[in-house]
């Protein structure tokens, strides 16, 4: 918050400042908290407040020693700019002129993971944000699920159940605001001591079997996918023969279809 009198310059984005005697202006962003104006008397049982612009927009004038400016019609973010024209034997004030500070930036607090979900914080979150849940599979990110942000002001904390291949399973989090500006936080790594999965006959004539029911994806030689699902076994009788790749239980392995 910065203040400005008799036409000193203030160089932040907020400004609470009496350029006048008989005017205050209060200048920020909506972020969902209307204003509460202090409305005292003159000295001769009259109100101080003669008028209040909000964005240039004369507003109706309420008889009361406490003003509610009703911001809801404003988006979380909107500029707001309010002038509020007083009497000179008196001053009105704002109660919460912090309610227009602008925001920080997002960023992650804690985060952790164990053997059943991933947890993290996050501070600066704005109404519409959405997290995004990505596992590292077959080299690329993921995203395993969707939450919407709280919104509200401080650290929100949050969970997710995530299901852990064998092995080394890599995680992050990444969080989008509502102007589609994206942030990640660290990654998470927890290795799983579920049972490995194998699968059988690296020379197949019609039919890959499975140690255990588990998605999967076939690529031909030039990476192009052709077969994908999730079973205990995988019909193989329509592809030409040749060398494939099978990607399943967070790896790539080989195989060769017979020709038919």
């Amino acid at each position: 918050m910065c203040i400005k009198y008799w036409g000193l310059v203030c160089l932040f984005t907020f400004t609470l400042s009496s350029i006048f005697a008989n005017e205050l202006k209060v200048n920020g962003v909506y972020n969902g908290i209307n204003l509460h104006i202090q409305n005292p008397h003159d000295g001769s049982n009259n109100y101080c407040i003669s008028a209040i612009y909000l964005n240039n927009a004369p507003q109706k004038l309420v008889a009361s020693t406490l003003i509610t400016l009703d911001l809801s019609s404003f988006k979380i973010g909107d500029k707001v700019e309010v002038k509020i024209v007083h009497k000179n034997k008196c001053n009105p004030k704002v109660l919460n002129p912090n309610a227009l500070l602008p925001r920080g930036d997002f960023h992650f607090g804690k985060l952790k993971i164990d053997a059943n979900e991933v947890q993290w914080e996050g501070r600066g979150e704005n109404e519409n944000g959405q997290y995004y849940i990505e596992a590292f599979r077959n080299s690329t990110w993921t995203a395993e699920k969707i939450l919407s942000a709280q919104g509200s002001k401080g650290v929100n904390t949050y969970g997710a159940k995530v299901n852990h291949l064998s092995g080394a399973n890599l995680y992050r989090v990444k969080y989008v605001d509502n102007s589609s500006k994206s942030y990640f936080s660290d990654e998470m790594e927890f290795t799983s001591d579920k049972e490995k999965i194998y699968f059988y006959p690296k020379s197949v004539s019609s039919t890959i079997y499975f140690s255990k029911v588990v998605k999967y994806e076939i690529l031909d030689s030039s990476h192009k996918s052709v077969l994908k699902g999730a079973g205990i076994e995988i019909d193989c009788s329509s592809l030409v023969s040749g060398n494939y790749h099978i990607v399943f239980d967070n790896k790539t392995e080989t195989f060769y279809k017979k020709p038919n």
